[in-house]
């Protein structure tokens, strides 16, 4: 299975320059699917077969990995798309900003304790390392906030001492106590600034955030470039005639029991994206869009 982040990112160098970019996974073992048919047939033997399949693969020895890509933009070049760049529905044109390799990630150790090592585990797009900042996307923004905020709920407000998630550098500050705490912090200061010499200090930056210049007026607003049917039409024209045959019955498939209302509005927005893929969906739930299309 391909990985990719919907979100841009900004890769900031030591002069400062920003340069925004998208990450993208590619799987070493290819890309596989599974039909209908098959899907409902393995999951009557094993609904887990996939984890299943990953988790044998790596305790034989058969490491999955995935080689790691990224396409860049220049801040200059933001505006010359039909789309907003930065707008998370959309996807940067690769025959424009072509894959770069950057990296490699393999798996090779299953975890020895599911709960310790996986389940509180606490991902978020705020948790980055020094040369990378979240872009303007609206979308990343609130998730900023609301992924550590949801951790502190689930996994406490010391979710950040727990191994599997704390940095392999010791933190040293202020804070201490509250619940589920790992660190015992014995030292009676917790306030700064302090004479202790023995209490932790703040040491000069290593690494400064990047300058973004402003211009015109902050407002609350959806986004102007809105474009929703270009993108989804060139997807659905760039896919092999199996896999919009594929597409099309598991839409036909799903959209049987849906009110006729709802398919005929969902039909025409297939229709809006690519006119073919409008028209097999009509056609598979016996919808006639005769009138509802222009004479010839």
């Amino acid at each position: 299975m391909e990985g990719f982040g919907v979100h841009a990112f900004k890769w900031v160098n030591k002069e400062g320059k920003v340069t925004y970019i998208k990450y993208h996974w590619k799987p070493l073992q290819g890309v596989h699917s599974l039909t209908s048919e098959q899907a409902k047939a393995v999951a009557a033997e094993d609904f887990n077969h996939a984890t299943r399949d990953l988790y044998e693969s790596i305790e034989n020895g058969d490491f999955p990995s995935w080689d790691l890509y990224v396409q860049m933009l220049e801040p200059e070049r933001l505006d010359d798309f039909s789309f907003d760049p930065l707008d998370p529905t959309k996807v940067w044109p690769e025959e424009d900003l072509p894959l770069i390799k950057v990296g490699c990630m393999t798996l090779n150790e299953n975890p020895v304790n599911y709960f310790a090592e996986v389940e509180q585990s606490a991902f978020s797009p705020s948790a980055t390392v020094p040369g990378i900042e979240p872009s303007e996307d609206k979308l990343l923004q609130g998730r900023l906030f609301s992924y550590p905020d949801t951790q502190r709920h689930r996994l406490g407000p010391n979710y950040l001492q727990i191994p599997v998630n704390c940095p392999f550098a010791k933190v040293h500050n202020y804070q201490r106590d509250g619940q589920m705490t790992v660190h015992a912090n014995p030292s009676p200061i917790n306030y700064e600034p302090n004479s202790y010499e023995e209490a932790p200090k703040e040491a000069e930056a290593a690494f400064e955030d990047s300058k973004a210049p402003l211009k015109g007026t902050i407002v609350r607003q959806a986004i102007d470039k809105k474009d929703p049917f270009t993108q989804a039409g060139e997807r659905y024209e760039n896919y092999t005639p199996e896999v919009r045959n594929r597409l099309v019955q598991n839409l036909v498939e799903d959209m049987k029991s849906v009110d006729p209302a709802i398919q005929l509005r969902v039909i025409c927005n297939f229709f809006r994206a690519h006119p073919e893929f409008g028209s097999r969906v009509a056609e598979g739930l016996g919808i006639s869009l005769d009138e509802y299309l222009p004479r010839q």
